[in-house]
């Protein structure tokens, strides 16, 4: 009987362990680092482009509270965020020139692509901000905003999947 336990346990260890393996991925070295949004982001394209830090402290909130509940989410079986135990202390970059913008029926769909950064300055995930806008809303407050995190990958394993 205990040995039966102690079998119980380790299949149960094991099952969590497999989880998080899909869910994370130690940092590789910085120069092999892609992320694969609706387009690639190798290390070497997003050091080039121009980003602007995020300051606005309500942002933020949302972005770590966005960042939180996609990766604890249990459906979503790829590999979104490279961690390790000094993670945390989370900044938020934005790409302005890679916003793409495009006509969904009378509806316009807007996607921006942020960058998080640890504490040590290592880039870990990226995350796809999806603003639906309809045409004639001027203003934008009718936006319906959804949020989805990029696969992360290196480029000796690439894996892109369309999100």
């Amino acid at each position: 009987m205990r040995l039966s336990r102690i079998a119980m346990i380790f299949q149960s260890v094991s099952f969590c362990t497999t989880s998080l393996a899909t869910r994370y991925s130690p940092h590789p070295q910085w120069n092999h680092k892609i992320f694969f949004c609706d387009i690639v982001f190798s290390q070497e394209a997003y050091a080039r482009i121009e980003r602007e830090k995020i300051n606005d402290r309500g942002t933020i909130q949302t972005l770590n509270q966005e960042l939180n509940r996609l990766v604890a989410d249990t459906t979503d079986l790829r590999i979104v965020l490279y961690y390790d135990t000094d993670n945390g202390g989370y900044e938020y970059f934005n790409f302005p020139t890679q916003h793409h913008n495009r006509y969904v029926d009378n509806d316009l769909s807007m996607t921006e692509h942020i960058l998080v950064i640890d504490r040590q300055g290592r880039p870990c995930s990226m995350i796809m901000k999806k603003s639906v806008t309809p045409f004639e809303d001027r203003d934008r407050s009718l936006a319906r905003i959804s949020y989805s995190l990029c696969e992360v990958g290196t480029e000796f394993n690439p894996q892109w999947r369309q999100i």
